[in-house]
């Protein structure tokens, strides 16, 4: 059981705590009930972050479709002014929730993040959606281009 759903039954409208809630439940496995704690979040106040995570979640699930309206909803938001740019980090962030059937657009986004600075590649070794990319080469050369060390899959 996850606990910020107390938290967030006290203050619904928190669209932070939906985000956080949503990679909670992403973080044990639960990708629809982060999916329904996205919505709701991108319901009170966009966010390429959420809307990535979203994307990532729906990849996860096998709805290539709903994942492909993420990325085309990032480009949309870019089209019509609502940000600057569409961050390669947040496509990456989505292209890995495909698996192996994205890896290469995958590790591509990450390698123009880090060209650009991203600064959410700190997360890379303690982000769990990137755990399936931990033992690639290029993942790793990407981990050591931000100044961390890889750490590639840990068993438990």
């Amino acid at each position: 059981v996850i606990k910020g759903t107390k938290a967030m039954s006290l203050f619904p409208s928190f669209t932070p705590g939906r985000v956080i809630l949503g990679w909670a439940y992403q973080a044990v496995g639960d990708d629809e009930k982060a999916i329904d704690e996205y919505q709701r979040a991108l319901e009170r106040e966009f966010q390429p972050e959420v809307i990535a995570s979203l994307g990532n979640a729906h990849a996860r699930l096998g709805n290539d479709a709903a994942a492909r309206e993420a990325l085309e909803r990032l480009d949309r938001a870019k089209a019509e002014g609502k940000i600057a740019y569409v961050s390669d980090y947040n496509r990456a962030m989505i292209f890995a929730g495909f698996g192996n059937r994205k890896k290469r657009q995958c590790l591509d986004a990450l390698e123009r993040a880090c060209d650009r600075r991203s600064s959410w590649l700190t997360y890379l070794n303690v982000e769990p959606r990137w755990k399936p990319l931990k033992n690639e080469e290029r993942f790793q050369a990407v981990v050591r281009r931000v100044g961390l060390l890889p750490q590639g899959n840990r068993k438990s």
